[in-house]
């Protein structure tokens, strides 16, 4: 029940990294949190547009990347392109998940934290995405046999369902869909976190209302393990790895205690 909280990409990918998404050029990216508490950080997309996680152009110092990789096919310059971005024979996405692999390998015994963020779904035809699917399977299998999935949690997210122009736009369904963006998790044990109370709310929390503002909380909820119950919530003046407008997807999540004003594009039955 992962729901989109506006109908375009600026309006939530910047809550999955910053945990706000007005005035996010205020506020310091998650990765900020991670490198303070030991973690390598990467980050790698083809996007052949400025790193679509800046707000307003403004990078700060702390924003930065430990190791970041751009990949620019120049025969697809637009985030619409409806033919594969690709390299040298591969798909873009072959080479950003490689790099990603190659930062698990690197530093197995060290906290890391790898983005991968592809465009191949960012267009009306819903074709491109399914070339990925493969490379994707055949990354995580990589990393299953090579064991590098010990202690890791994977998150497959989109930040918004289907919105670009196309026959779907015909049927009302696309209405409904384009609310309802993707989120896949693997979750192995962590040494940090009770295995049963993340398997419990985690269970229940499939059927519940839930946005980007959660998936923030929880990567702040893996950083901090047990601790992050005491972190402060962000405000106007202080900047933490905790948004007041979402919950850890390990705790109990219940839609009705969350304001409709806050949740614009959310059906209203979920807070009925």
């Amino acid at each position: 029940m992962y729901h989109a909280h506006e109908g375009y990409t600026s309006g939530n990918f910047p809550i999955i990294f910053y945990g706000n998404r007005k005035n996010a050029q205020d506020f310091v990216r998650i990765s900020k949190y991670l490198k303070e508490n030991g973690y390598i950080t990467a980050y790698t997309t083809d996007t052949c547009l400025k790193d679509n996680t800046r707000m307003k152009r403004v990078l700060l110092k702390e924003d930065l990347y430990d190791h970041q990789l751009l990949l620019c096919d120049p025969n697809t310059a637009s985030v619409n392109a409806v033919i594969k971005r690709c390299l040298y024979g591969n798909l873009n996405a072959h080479y950003m998940l490689d790099y990603i692999k190659q930062l698990w390998k690197k530093y197995q015994n060290n906290r890391k934290f790898g983005v991968f963020v592809s465009n191949d779904a960012h267009e009306g035809t819903l074709e491109l995405i399914k070339y990925t699917d493969d490379i994707i399977y055949d990354f995580l299998i990589s990393l299953y046999n090579d064991n590098l999935l010990k202690d890791t949690t994977v998150f497959l997210v989109s930040d918004h369902g289907s919105t670009n122009p196309s026959i779907y736009f015909i049927n009302e369904f696309f209405v409904i869909e384009k609310r309802f963006p993707m989120l896949y998790m693997i979750i192995n044990d962590r040494k940090n976190l009770d295995y049963y109370q993340q398997y419990f709310n985690i269970h229940k929390n499939q059927q519940t209302f839930i946005t980007a503002y959660d998936i923030y909380n929880t990567i702040s909820n893996i950083l901090y393990g047990d601790y992050y119950i005491n972190i402060k919530e962000k405000t106007n003046d202080k900047d933490t790895p905790k948004s007041p407008r979402g919950k850890s997807l390990f705790e109990e999540i219940n839609p009705k205690g969350r304001k409709p004003k806050n949740y614009p594009y959310m059906s209203r039955k979920f807070f009925n």
